[in-house]
């Protein structure tokens, strides 16, 4: 297999009871993925497509001093489904910014399941459409923001594979960001159903290379971390504003900006 890539590939093989696997089965996870080990902490989304009210995730506040997303920023995650969010009008929240319910930023899974940003699920301002996230495979998707130009960029396992603009995308650090459901007026509704692990906030626009960074697990130094598993280690990362691994404590911020999450249950 080495001679066919550019670079070191890995298969990564998970067992039952390991994090990642799935009972009295073994998934194996094939050279793209590049890296060894296993995600190790994540929070799982017991939400039901289509439910209607009564999402459930977790929210907190935007903060100019300590989660800034005012004007430039980033959002990645590594999250794992095999769920069809067809049933939902909406589709399935990852990431979601309101002011009092009304929706101002979101990255998301539509009812076509495709990736989606922009200010609401239900009209978004694009989506990507060749790989679809819900394979039942570990993933790594974010989205990154430029203030000036208004522009979007969709990330898919440490690929540039969509950009936008959205004239509408404005966010105030009086705004409150919620994961894993979409906050109407009224109540929760279209809950993401699945894993996530390890999502980073940074308060500036990450290039290509640094969202690759993060996805095969390699510091901007290029000191390999494959070792601790697909989730970098982003201990003293520039611009990192929240790291919330989802580890036992599951609501812990680990940047060290204390913002701990609270749940939306």
């Amino acid at each position: 297999l080495g001679s066919q890539f550019t670079r070191r590939e890995v298969y990564r093989v998970l067992m039952p009871g390991v994090v990642g696997g799935q009972p009295n089965s073994l998934v194996i996870s094939g050279p793209a993925l590049a890296r060894s080990g296993t995600i190790g902490q994540t929070a799982f989304f017991d939400n039901t497509p289509g439910a209607g009210t009564g999402a459930k995730g977790y929210t907190v506040g935007l903060d100019a001093s300590t989660l800034d997303m005012a004007t430039d920023f980033t959002v990645a995650v590594w999250i794992l489904t095999s769920t069809d969010f067809s049933p939902d009008a909406h589709g399935g929240m990852i990431v979601q910014i309101h002011d009092a319910g009304t929706g101002k930023f979101i990255f998301g899974i539509t009812d076509s399941n495709r990736l989606a940003v922009g200010v609401s699920l239900a009209s978004p301002t694009t989506t990507y459409a060749t790989k679809l996230p819900n394979d039942g495979v570990w993933h790594h998707v974010g989205v990154t923001y430029v203030n000036s130009t208004h522009t979007l960029t969709i990330y898919l396992d440490g690929e540039n594979v969509k950009s936008t603009t959205s004239l509408t995308l404005s966010v105030a650090n009086s705004y409150t960001l919620d994961i894993g459901v979409d906050k109407d007026p009224a109540d929760y509704d279209s809950g993401y159903s699945g894993f996530m692990s390890n999502m980073a906030i940074f308060d500036a626009t990450l290039t290509d290379e640094q969202m690759l960074d993060l996805y095969s697990g390699i510091t901007r130094t290029g000191i390999d971390l494959a070792a601790r598993g697909p989730a970098k280690d982003l201990s003293g990362e520039a611009n990192l504003q929240a790291w919330w691994r989802f580890n036992s404590t599951l609501t812990t911020d680990d940047s060290g900006n204390s913002n701990t999450l609270a749940a939306i249950d």
